[in-house]
């Protein structure tokens, strides 16, 4: 029992001692494994903080409130209040005027600036139209002004003078049913029946026949026009139906002459003063 005792306290020391040796003397096998204690490594302590961890539970966040007025500011509606219109009205006046009533157009002759209708004649005063001489910067010429102001609402629509006047020749020859004027801008005026104007061009030149025996007149105190005005006359079977025969030969005239916005006013045969109206194709005079 003791012989036992001994051989294992002598194995118990050789372990130690081959364990002691391989672990702290590193020069014994400096190529072979190096095995390290736990008490040659360095010692650190560590502080550790656990906290907890969220779990994928959504947790339902409260809603902010917010405190609303029980008592909302009242507003008022403005009041409309229509404008009122000045003018001039035609008819009967009623009280109101019916959904399903028509109105009708009411028509203005620019001539006169009056409103027709079949038992009534008012001027619109409302709507001031153009007064030859009244607002303009050029004057009527003296020649002139006599007749404007006895002839101011036919005259009206002339508009303003666009030049103080000039003295010309005209050549002026009368037909059975109208007349004619030639001016030296080479144009023909041609006054027919009902106030009627018509303007062309001059296209006569010297050389050009002045007549044509083709065109005899049917009674002997009748001519055929020649030159310009013949030129005219022959060319155009409208004008040569609506005017007739001339009645007497084609002569010059001293004349005045003055332009305005919309027309002109001139002096022709014997003194007599002529409108010419561009808007509305139409001539007035004698004046």
């Amino acid at each position: 029992m003791r012989s036992l005792t001994r051989w294992l306290l002598l194995l118990i020391v050789l372990i130690s001692a081959a364990c002691s040796t391989s672990t702290n003397d590193p020069e014994l096998n400096p190529d072979g494994p190096r095995l390290v204690g736990e008490n040659a490594m360095p010692k650190r302590i560590v502080t550790v903080v656990f906290t907890n961890t969220p779990s994928g539970e959504i947790t339902n966040t409260p809603m902010p409130t917010f405190d609303f007025p029980t008592d909302f500011p009242q507003f008022e509606e403005p009041t409309f209040t229509p404008t009122p219109i000045v003018g001039v009205f035609i008819g009967t006046a009623v009280n109101g005027t019916p959904e399903s009533a028509a109105i009708a157009p009411v028509a203005v002759d620019n001539a006169t600036g009056l409103t027709s209708s079949s038992s009534v004649n008012v001027p619109i005063a409302s709507v001031p139209a153009v007064t030859s001489g009244g607002n303009c910067q050029i004057p009527v010429a003296d020649t002139f002004r006599d007749v404007l102001t006895r002839n101011s609402a036919a005259l009206q629509p002339l508009g303003c003078p666009v030049d103080g006047g000039q003295a010309i020749n005209l050549v002026y020859q009368p037909f059975e049913r109208g007349k004619m004027f030639w001016r030296n801008t080479r144009q023909i005026y041609i006054f027919q029946p009902n106030n009627l104007l018509l303007i062309l061009p001059d296209t006569w030149q010297e050389g050009m026949p002045a007549s044509d025996d083709a065109y005899a007149p049917p009674s002997p105190n009748l001519l055929q026009p020649v030159r310009g005005f013949g030129f005219v006359w022959r060319s155009n079977e409208t004008i040569r139906n609506t005017l007739g025969w001339a009645t007497q030969g084609e002569s010059p005239i001293p004349s005045f002459w003055q332009s305005f916005e919309n027309g002109a006013l001139f002096v022709g045969e014997g003194g007599a003063i002529y409108a010419i109206i561009l808007s509305t194709s139409t001539y007035l005079g004698p004046l």
